[in-house]
């Protein structure tokens, strides 16, 4: 009787010991399966990313679209302004007015010759108004939500921006509904005080919303996406995380994207933390 039951005693624990290990297995499994939530590549971040953290910018943007016509959001190189930007189409406003959305990216556009940008510029307008818009003057710019979204603002010459600028000021006149948000590394007043631009109103009609480097919680946000115990070792290793980083998103979302894909071989603590430590895994 006693060998039986030592029997039975020895046949649960090598149950109970498969079966740890095929949970471990399944857990590995999903962690392969689970689809990569980090963007490494510089490019704004779509509007359904998961890795995507909320700055008090956002709020910013949030409340300013509701009062403010002309926003410039501001910022160093690679900080997330063209993120933010991304996210105007879920403010409040955005979705209660039903806004037409007006994006373009000045960078893929003829900014070095003012007839052909201003053909480009209107002929974006008309794809978004699905109306062809040929002038200024249209009365489809002045009867509903018109939200212009314009990136890199910045390399807008001196004769461009007297074009666009004065017209889209007299434009927000007739039409309290519409809002015009760009993207440039410094405030939008000093980029215009270095253009023929010098009338008062044209200077101060801008909100300014400037875009900074995450802070604590939103690394710990951003780490928090990372399989769990992989986190666990980043969490711990903050620090050295804010120092390399220097709280930059693009760099987070490297360090991050590197963790990720290293998890899946099941790494060491001590392989984990070289990773966190060599500053080429923030590039």
């Amino acid at each position: 009787m006693s060998f039986n039951f030592l029997e039975l005693i020895v046949f649960i624990i090598a149950i109970i010991a498969t079966l740890s290990s095929l949970v471990a297995m399944l857990i590995h499994i999903a962690s392969q399966k689970k689809k990569n939530p980090f963007f490494p590549n510089g490019l704004p971040l779509p509007i359904d990313a998961p890795s995507y953290v909320e700055r008090e910018c956002d709020h910013q943007l949030a409340t300013a679209l509701e009062t403010e016509q002309f926003i410039a959001i501001t910022g160093e190189y690679r900080i997330g302004k063209s993120s933010l930007l991304m996210r105007v189409m879920q403010a409040p406003f955005f979705v209660r007015e039903r806004g037409k959305n007006c994006y373009m990216d000045f960078q893929s556009m003829r900014t070095d010759n003012t007839e052909l940008f201003l053909e480009e510029f209107f002929k974006s307008v008309s794809k978004s108004l699905g109306k062809e818009v040929i002038s200024w003057q249209d009365n489809i710019l002045t009867n509903q939500a018109i939200v212009f979204r314009l990136d890199e603002f910045g390399l807008l010459t001196d004769d461009i921006a007297t074009k666009l600028i004065p017209p889209l000021y007299s434009l927000s006149r007739e039409n309290n509904n519409l809002r015009v948000i760009v993207c440039l590394p410094e405030l939008v007043d000093n980029f215009l005080k270095k253009t023929s631009i010098n009338n008062p109103k044209y200077l101060t009609a801008w909100k300014n919303i400037s875009v900074k480097s995450f802070e604590e919680k939103e690394i710990l946000q951003l780490l928090s996406l990372l399989p769990k115990p992989v986190a666990q070792v980043a969490e711990a290793q903050y620090d050295t995380v804010l120092k390399l980083s220097s709280g930059k998103p693009l760099g987070l979302q490297c360090l991050c994207d590197k963790l990720f894909k290293t998890a899946r071989n099941n790494p060491k603590t001590e392989e984990l933390i070289a990773t966190i430590n060599d500053q080429d895994n923030y590039k």
